[in-house]
């Protein structure tokens, strides 16, 4: 770990001063180490003063002063106008080192080999080595300041020199992108005579491209603005360019510190795309534009969307089936035949044997017995992979061609039946392969046969496999049946199904049906709407009913239609995919009747149907098109329905805007209301908002997750919420699979304050944290973080959130840095979820911590808090 990277900005900047080391002596490693003291004194214009130094111990002479050239180059880096303030961090993480405080008066203590040397940092402004010298273990070290102390700021903070920005993630509502602009300038950047003019930009963040140029913002120095006025004539309002933009609140003034922290919105033109608020941060004097950030360090693609989870069942309207009655129908059946015949070998000419009259005897009487209510016949003609594939193939045509005349002959000339041109099949080597292990044989003659069809040359392979013992009994069976010549026909069945017997037939026949191999009617739908009550087989009979009658032109005049997508779009909402195209049919925005029944060629047509309108306005609802959703449920009568539906509209027009303090005092009102009813509406939607809104309703992460632990276990949302809410608790997590040891990871900023606060404390915390490490790993425990384990959790239920994670704002862009979401590691997230589960249903059981830990035990305190814990546990 490396240590004091951004402690630096605790300490208040010092003028520079030289620290001159003298320690000249033999360079020679012992064996035995050296105990030795420093001590930095500090003889500025007021005389000698001693104050806290850094240090880093090195093992050699020449990598110390490398490390010292660094950081002196950083030094001057970081003074410089247009650094990015990092120079000095960068330094300092790049030279590998220990950084260490000495003692208050800027003594310490090292243990260290002759010929290793030290670099004394000091003040951030100052950079010394001075190397171990064998026999000396006192080092008395006196530092004349190049400033005088009177130039010295001290606020307990580091001094910003420069200009800074936050990249703060942007919150989606869908419809609509706010932005925060935020500045903060040191003193001496704003003049009396300067104008800053800050210019913000919608950017497109799926191309990079400028989608929009937003209102921009300007602030003036008092001399600026007098002078600005008198160039214009007087005329300011009227000829300055920026005038419009002008912010006569805030006057800039020499010496004076500039900040400002503000939201824009920006309407999305495409709400399936995300989009970041880059502004431009722009000086200027008289004469010359001094400063230009040039759009750097400013907007996120990160985003907020703390209402794409929202559930808006209560609000839906199912339809009543009882008023789309159809009758069910007869339908047609397929029935499928092999055709046992014998022909001449190489010919289409069948042998002269009664088992071919019989064959086609059978079959002609079996397809008169349908009469009129015969529909087709179709006859595939096939041959094995054994000899020339054309040859094969025309052979087979020639066979099949004949059988068809025989048929077409034997119905006689007046049969009303569709007898479409024969089909043919010609197998391969990989059939023959697959048909064996179809048929369950012995995998090591499996094994065999393939390895001959791999590797021999197809026009050999009968050959090669003829030399097989097992050629006549396994093998060419298999290439009889390929050779075997199929029928079909088709017929009307006279008999309607009954409810019970359509139920029936799906069961059986399931996978046919889903397929689209067999068919039911509009009446054999409705009745097993009617019928079934298993909510998963009610979903595949809808999705199944939707394809058929949406596979027809015109659907939308069927009696059914209205009824099935109806439930279609239902279905689609409570997947999270709603799709305004399912109902879009039904719909007619030219009539405003509720509802609007037209006749088309003496059918009764029936649009805007009320559910359908309150159905449509929730998917517009899902997709933040609020403008849309508002129009239809003005549209729709007023009932409890569209009242609610209503409320949740109002929630998301209101609610970012009154937690920003934002609102009038009506739009405060509906969103109270609208907020009491959402958070009543349903535990899961209490439980969506504290998640997704934690930080801004100030609930800790225990509140949140209280509610998302009441979720289903099926629910993707659950454990997405999950990952969202242990995303701030990466590297902090309670162990998981072993006995808590009251161990928690620090993070970097913690540590640091821990080494400045209590060295010796430190010490034990990074001998503590090896322990826990070792403890974790023999207990078969890895440090995988637990959000990742719970967001691959999600992805895996639904694939869709994936996406969603993409740009979720909830995850900051420091810890995807830290712990980036990798495909690779999926099974890994996937093993870290099986142990928090197990963990937390051992907890739910009652089964103590020593058999797990729940993912939701772990602590919440703030980093002071712990802090100061895990100060007394290392002591």
């Amino acid at each position: 770990m490396v240590f004091g990277i951004k402690v630096f900005r605790f300490y208040a900047v010092v003028v520079a001063m030289v620290l001159s080391c003298i320690g000249v002596g033999n360079a020679a490693a012992q064996d035995a180490p050296m105990h030795v003291s420093c001590q930095v004194a500090k003889l500025t214009n007021n005389g000698k003063t001693y104050s806290q130094v850094r240090y880093a111990t090195f093992k050699s002479l020449k990598r110390a002063i490398k490390v010292k050239n660094s950081l002196v180059e950083a030094v001057a880096a970081v003074n410089a106008i247009g650094a990015t303030g990092a120079e000095i961090d960068n330094a300092i993480v790049a030279s590998g080192a220990s950084w260490k405080d000495s003692r208050p008066n800027g003594s310490f203590d090292l243990s260290v080999m002759a010929g290793q040397a030290v670099v004394v940092f000091c003040d951030e402004e100052e950079v010394e080595v001075f190397e171990i010298v064998e026999g000396k273990t006192r080092y008395d070290i006196v530092v004349r300041m190049r400033r005088a102390l009177r130039d010295i700021i001290v606020d307990g903070r580091r001094r910003i020199i420069k200009p800074t920005f936050k990249k703060v993630p942007s919150m989606d509502t869908g419809y609509e992108t706010q932005f925060s602009v935020n500045v903060v300038l040191p003193e001496g950047w704003t003049k009396d005579d300067s104008r800053l003019i800050i210019q913000p930009m919608a950017i497109n963040c799926q191309t990079e491209d400028t989608i929009a140029y937003l209102e921009p913002m300007v602030y003036e120095g008092g001399e600026y603005h007098k002078m600005q006025d008198r160039r214009m004539r007087f005329d300011y309002y009227g000829k300055d360019p920026l005038a419009f933009a002008y912010k006569d609140a805030v006057v800039l003034a020499d010496g004076e510190p500039f900040s400002m922290d503000t939201t824009v919105t920006f309407k999305k033109p495409d709400k399936d795309k995300t989009y970041k608020g880059v502004y431009y941060c722009v000086l200027e004097d008289f004469h010359r534009e001094y400063y230009n950030n040039g759009g750097e360090g400013t907007g996120s693609c990160l985003a907020f969307r703390p209402f794409k989870f929202l559930d808006l069942s209560v609000a839906s309207a199912p339809l009543d089936i009882t008023d789309f009655k159809v009758e069910a129908e007869s339908q047609f059946t397929t029935v499928p035949r092999n055709l046992m015949l014998t022909f001449e070998v190489g010919t289409d000419r069948l042998t002269t044997d009664s088992l071919n009259d019989v064959e086609f005897r059978k079959l002609i009487d079996e397809l008169k017995s349908y009469g009129d209510k015969l529909f087709r016949v179709r006859v595939e003609g096939s041959a094995s992979p054994d000899g020339i594939y054309e040859s094969n193939k025309a052979l087979a045509g020639k066979r099949a061609a004949r059988a068809l005349s025989i048929i077409k002959s034997g119905l006689g000339p007046g049969a009303d039946v569709q007898l479409p041109a024969p089909t043919v099949k010609v197998y391969t080597w990989q059939d023959v392969v697959a048909e064996l292990e179809d048929n369950g044989t012995d995998t090591a003659i499996v094994s065999m046969v393939r390895n001959v069809v791999a590797t021999t040359d197809s026009r050999r392979v009968n050959l090669a496999l003829r030399n097989l013992p097992f050629y006549a009994s396994v093998i060419q069976p298999v290439l009889a049946g390929q050779r075997m010549m199929k029928c079909s026909y088709s017929y009307e069945r006279d008999h309607v199904m009954t409810p019970d017997e359509a139920v029936e037939a799906y069961y059986s026949f399931k996978p046919d049906y889903i397929a689209g191999k067999k068919r039911f009617s509009d009446g054999d739908y409705y009745n097993l709407f009617a019928t079934v009550k298993d909510k998963a087989e009610l979903d595949t009979i809808t999705e199944m009913a939707y394809r058929q009658i949406t596979a027809q032109p015109g659907y939308d005049k069927l009696r059914f239609a209205p009824y099935v997508a109806n439930r279609m779009a239902l279905l689609s909402m409570r997947r999270g995919v709603p799709d305004p195209r399912i109902l879009a049919p039904f719909i007619d925005y030219t009539d405003r009747r509720v509802p609007a029944s037209k006749y088309e060629g003496g059918v009764a047509v029936r649009k805007n149907l009320r559910e359908m309108l309150i159905n449509q306005a929730i998917i517009y609802f899902q997709e933040q098109k609020l403008d849309t959703a508002q129009y239809l449920v003005d549209w729709a009568p007023k009932d409890s329905i569209t009242s609610k539906l209503e409320k949740f509209i109002h929630f998301e027009r209101y609610f970012i805007k009154y937690i920003q303090g934002q609102c009038t005092p009506e739009e405060e009102k509906m969103c109270n209301e609208a907020y009491a009813y959402v958070m009543q509406s349903s535990a899961d939607n209490r439980a969506i908002i504290f998640s997704e809104l934690h930080s801004q309703l100030d609930k800790t992460r225990q509140e949140a997750e209280a509610l998302v632990d009441k979720m289903d276990d099926s629910n993707a949302k659950k454990w997405y919420l999950k990952g969202l809410l242990w995303s701030e608790e990466a590297g902090k997590e309670p162990p998981v699979g072993i006995a808590d040891d009251g161990f928690r990871e620090l993070s970097d900023v913690e540590f640091m304050k821990l080494q400045n606060t209590d060295p010796a404390a430190a010490v034990k915390y990074t001998e503590a944290l090896e322990r826990h490490a070792k403890l974790q790993e023999a207990a078969g425990t890895d440090r995988t973080p637990f959000f990742l384990a719970y967001f691959q959790h999600s992805f895996d239920l639904e694939p869709k959130y994936k996406s969603l994670y993409a740009n979720e704002g909830n995850v900051s862009d420091d810890i995807r840095e830290k712990y980036p979401y990798d495909d690779d590691k999926a099974d890994a997230y996937r093993r870290k979820f099986d142990m928090l589960y197990a963990a937390s249903r051992s907890k739910a059981a009652g089964n103590g911590a020593g058999s797990g830990s729940a993912p939701s035990s772990g602590s919440g305190a703030e980093a002071p808090a712990v802090q100061d814990k895990q100060t007394e546990e290392t002591k």
